[in-house]
């Protein structure tokens, strides 16, 4: 029963993942580079754990049995900063080739998204004090997730982009396309005051229900 537990959990709870990440990856890049490529290298980095996992034969409970989603979550974070990163500098340098666009995006990033996955790894760390076995094996598992993760991203994914050609899209050529977060950007500018207003009421609102 729990095994099967466990396998509808993924079902359910993973599938919904990719496809919320899809849509989210096409909204915002608008693509199809930036949506396959960031999932590639996603697939890839839970593949690699799920192996390791099975070799040293890793214990799986309910409460880990998530991983697979989170890991996913995070490598894509990881891949979204340098996707985004790179556009930028060949935004900023039409005439870079591939390599140094690539090699420049790297160094740039290098340094933020470690420590983010140090940070990160702490965080899960922590949970190695519960005195919970099943929490234990969670926090180390996903420590070990975050690490391969990092290691892929800055691996795999620059490896698959400098066999790719530059890309072509407006942010990268420098294109009249105005990108999803400065729609955001305005809105905020517009609307900041009644924005901060409607959280106060939302957060005053969850606790009168949640203590009364």
């Amino acid at each position: 029963d729990m095994t099967e537990y466990v396998r509808n959990d993924l079902r359910v709870f993973g599938g919904g993942v990719v496809i919320f990440l899809v849509v989210i990856l096409f909204v915002i890049f608008r693509r199809p580079r930036w949506v396959i490529l960031p999932l590639f290298c996603s697939v890839v980095t839970c593949m690699v754990m799920t192996g390791y996992l099975g070799m040293v034969r890793f214990p799986v409970t309910v409460i880990s049995s998530n991983f697979i989603s989170l890991l996913l979550i995070i490598t894509i974070s990881m891949i979204i900063h340098l996707t985004v990163r790179y556009r930028e500098i060949a935004k900023l340098n039409p005439d870079a080739d591939q390599q140094q666009l690539v090699g420049d995006t790297l160094k740039a990033m290098i340094w933020p998204c470690l420590y983010t996955a140090l940070t990160t790894m702490v965080a899960f760390f922590s949970l190695l004090v519960s005195g919970i076995r099943p929490v234990i094996d969670f926090g180390m598992m996903m420590s070990i997730g975050i690490a391969i993760a990092f290691f892929m991203a800055f691996t795999l994914f620059p490896s698959i982009l400098l066999i790719l050609q530059r890309s072509k899209g407006a942010m990268e050529t420098g294109g009249d396309k105005k990108p999803l977060s400065l729609y955001f950007a305005d809105f905020t500018k517009a609307y900041g005051n009644k924005l901060v207003l409607m959280c106060v009421a939302i957060t005053l609102f969850c606790f009168v229900i949640d203590y009364f």
